[in-house]
This record gives C-alpha cells, structure tokens and sequence, in this order.
C-alpha cells in the first residue's frame, strides 16, 4: 500500500493522481478537504474516475448484482441478453411534460385546461467512454494502466447493444432512482460523435423515457365475452 506522500492533489485540474486503488484516493481527498477547511456531504465523492476525477453520481444500464435478468424477447421471439455497463462520466437531464387537453370556448379568451395525467419523463444522458470496463468486478480501468492507445471498442459496442434493446431496460442512479423514481427507461435515440484529436475516448448521447411496469388485468366474464382474448391466451 502506497503511503500519504505518494499522492498529491491537483487543485488546478481538480484531480487527484498517483493514488493505487479508488478507496484510497477518496480517503486521501477526504483528508485533503479536511485540510482545507472544505469538507462538506457533497464534498466526499462516491468514486474516482480513471482520469482522477471525482464522481458523485454514475448510471448503470443493465443489473450488475443479477446479470440473468439482462435478457428481453426480441421481435421474432428470441431472447436476447446483454451485458450491463456503468458509465461514470456522464451529466443526466431530466424533464417531462404533463399530459393536459386545452379546450378553445366561443366567446372566451384563452383555453379551458383539463389535467390528464403525468406524462413520461424524458431524461438526456450524456457522457464520455474512457478507458477499460470490467463488468465482473464493475471497476474502470484508466487508459494510462491499460495503454494510452486503448480505444474502448469493445465498451462502446455493449453501450450500441444495449440503445439497441427492444424492451425496457433497468437503470440504476441515484439521481434517477430516489429522486425521481425512474427504475426502468426505454431509449428512444442515441448518437456517438467522433472526437477531433483524439482516440482513447467516445463521447454519447442517449435519450431515453422512463417506463413503469403497467399490468393489464382482465376478469374472467371479460377474457370469456372476447373471442380474440380466448384465442390469444390459448395460443
């Protein structure tokens, strides 16, 4: 185990380098913060990314803890399964529009407003892949430690699998899940751009909807009035 005087914060950069494992970079940063004066509950990371930066919030597609759950029926019936894939370098975006029906009055300025429901929330994902994922013990490995012309293919295709899903895919994040309540998103459309000058990395966009597990139950007088209801449940 490296000792205190190995590692140095860069208070330029905000990163902390020369640290061996993420526990030990937090602990160090800790102990700098405490220096300062500065430590504060959103001051202490979760994580370290591999470029030394701190991260306060990740988003994983896909279950790590249960991975015989990634797996959906594709159009032809085929299951599909995929790997999960935590992003650690990203910015998440969230909105949603209300589901309201404005009725124009003869007569009346303006329009009557009638509440439906909450619509969907729409969430914006956006980030960059760098460097080496491990989905067996869920650790990112820096590009430094793996080679500085490693090019995350084999990331971004799992990333390119997963946008590519038929079927809602469960999402984990702080953000996401205890203040929102968003555990399941469908993605509508995504978008890799190059990165002038450089190689090591892959920037993305993601847009997804949230998505909740909505059962349709039917009594059995209904299932037995419709012919085509019998016809599918027989089939």
């Amino acid at each position: 185990m490296a000792n205190e005087k190995d590692f140095r914060f860069n208070n330029i950069g905000g990163t902390l380098v020369g640290a061996s494992t993420n526990l030990v970079k937090i602990q160090i940063l800790r102990e700098v913060l405490d220096k300062k004066n500065a430590i504060t509950l959103d001051a202490i990371p979760d994580d370290i990314s591999p470029l030394g930066t701190p991260i306060y919030d990740s988003v994983t597609f896909g279950s790590t803890t249960n991975k015989g759950s990634n797996n959906y029926l594709d159009i032809q019936g085929n299951k599909v399964s995929y790997n999960p894939l935590k992003l650690i370098e990203v910015l998440v975006d969230v909105s949603m529009t209300r589901n309201i029906v404005s009725t124009s009055i003869q007569g009346k300025n303006g329009t009557i407003k009638q509440y439906i429901s909450d619509g969907d929330y729409s969430i914006l994902i956006t980030g960059t892949i760098s460097g080496k994922y491990d989905s067996d013990f869920d650790q990112w490995e820096s590009v430094k430690v793996v080679s500085n012309n490693y090019f995350p293919e084999q990331e971004l295709k799992t990333l390119i699998f997963i946008c590519k899903a038929g079927y809602q895919i469960p999402i984990y994040s702080k953000f996401l899940n205890e203040i929102f309540g968003i555990n399941h998103v469908v993605i509508t459309d995504y978008r890799f751009p190059q990165i002038e000058g450089g190689r090591n990395n892959q920037s993305f966009e993601i847009n997804c909807m949230s998505d909740k597990n909505n059962i349709l139950e039917f009594t059995q007088e209904q299932v037995e009035d419709s012919e085509q209801l019998i016809n599918i449940l027989n089939s």
